[in-house]
């Protein structure tokens, strides 16, 4: 199957539990599904990194270490790691960028998706901490965008400097 999938669907796929999914999903092993509650989609790129995830575990990869890799790497290398049951050793993966070198050739852009029509882009040459920030604030950010499309209204932000 290809394309979009639901989480049942995405379960029945890669035999992970609807838990596991979401728990993935907070510690941002998985990108955040387009969508919530029981319309949530999932895609191809989840599905891979889900049968990505056991093969990488039984070669004892914590979750730490695969959520870097699955940041680092193209799709072609997490589709090659399903494919043939193969985990990268040490010296094949991507090493984190030098700090404070930018090369615009080896740059990649990390895209989150937080409702429809709004994704956020960031940088793989950003500062490791300031991803990391990002990265734990993607489920609170795309929980807002949730609860505003499900009829929730959210108290305004205020723009203005109280000074």
């Amino acid at each position: 199957m290809a394309g979009t999938y639901s989480i049942a669907e995405l379960q029945k796929e890669t035999g992970a539990s609807r838990r596991t999914i979401h728990y993935y999903v907070q510690q941002g092993v998985l990108p955040p599904p387009v969508g919530a509650g029981p319309r949530a989609a999932y895609s191809d790129v989840h599905r891979l990194r889900l049968l990505a995830v056991k093969h990488l575990q039984a070669a004892g990869w914590r979750l730490d270490r695969i959520r870097t890799f699955f940041d680092q790497s193209p799709l072609a290398t997490i589709r090659h790691v399903v494919e043939t049951g193969r985990v990268p050793a040490e010296e094949d993966t991507v090493n984190e960028p030098t700090a404070g070198v930018k090369d615009p050739e080896t740059e990649e852009l990390r895209r989150y998706h937080l409702a429809p029509g709004i994704e956020l882009l960031v940088s793989s040459t950003a500062d490791a901490e300031d991803r990391l920030t990002i990265e734990r604030s993607i489920p609170l950010i795309a929980g807002l965008f949730r609860s505003r499309q499900n009829g929730h209204q959210s108290a305004p932000i205020s723009r203005s400097d109280p000074r």
